[in-house]
């Protein structure tokens, strides 16, 4: 899946929260995120991606970025200001 259409893990989700939480971001990312969080190399560049993604969102708009993890694996974005 591409795009809009990509869903990423709870634990992928978790840790792109994580790090884009972090000010400055730890160096280096993907060692980092994969031993904390338990993740494999890709998961880990997904993580980086979605996080560098939410602040992004956070600088725009100013907003609190809430992703809402679905059991069924369908992740949902909503912003709240």
């Amino acid at each position: 899946m591409t795009g809009t259409d990509h869903e990423h893990s709870e634990s992928v989700v978790q840790a792109a929260q994580w790090l884009s939480e972090q000010n400055p971001a730890p160096q280096p990312i993907i060692p980092l995120i994969r031993e904390r969080f338990g993740l494999s190399a890709l998961e880990a560049c997904e993580a980086s991606a979605l996080s560098n993604r939410y602040r992004i969102y956070r600088k725009a708009h100013g907003l609190v970025v809430a992703i809402n993890v679905i059991p069924d694996g369908e992740n949902r974005v909503s912003i709240e200001g």
